[in-house]
């Protein structure tokens, strides 16, 4: 089986990613792991295929442009605009080039394009987490929300999940219509 598995961010969102893609391929199947072009040599030091992101999310992160943003809610609405949606329409891309040959894709949430991707191709998608935070669950509260009390833990996770993509519902339907060739989506984005 051709399992491609998509992730984007730091080493910690791509290194998980790896250590799944040794296990599948030592049972038989054929992984690529399609990440940012900075990790090609991590990947590929573990004998796994490798397709790149064209973009250097670790380099974006410590530049001092998205660190001022960061500190002043008020510049990130124009710079998302200016200088993320570009970035996440190239991951996009990056990520239908590199899997269009998939059985079956597992991809991390920042790859808006993983649902949408298994879509077109017809295959089975596994979103797949290290955190808690889309999938809802009584046991614990979404880690980004402040303490509630545990009859909420459920409820605070309506935070993430289908509600987190809604900001790039038209980026999202872009891609999907001029790219994959599938109607646009109404409502929240449902990555589950």
């Amino acid at each position: 089986m051709r399992v491609r598995l998509l992730s984007v961010g730091s080493r910690g969102d791509i290194q998980p990613f790896v250590a799944l893609g040794v296990g599948l391929q030592a049972r038989g199947h054929d992984v690529r792991v399609v990440a940012p072009e900075n990790f090609a040599g991590f990947v590929q030091e573990h004998g796994l295929d490798f397709g790149a992101i064209t973009v250097d999310y670790q380099a974006m992160a410590e530049s001092d442009e998205v660190k001022a943003v960061m500190t002043n809610p008020l510049k990130a609405i124009p710079h998302m605009r200016q200088t993320f949606l570009p970035v996440l329409r190239t991951v996009m891309a990056d990520s239908w080039q590199h899997t269009q040959d998939a059985d079956a894709l597992v991809y991390h949430p920042k790859v808006l394009a993983g649902l949408h991707i298994a879509e077109k191709l017809g295959v089975p998608p596994f979103l797949t987490l290290m955190i808690p935070g889309f999938f809802p669950t009584s046991a614990f509260a979404n880690p980004l929300t402040p303490n509630v009390p545990g009859f909420m833990n459920r409820a605070s996770h309506g935070a993430t999940g289908p509600a987190a993509t809604l900001p790039f519902k038209g980026i999202i339907n872009d891609f999907r219509t001029e790219t994959l060739g599938l109607r646009k989506i109404g409502g929240t984005i449902d990555e589950t």
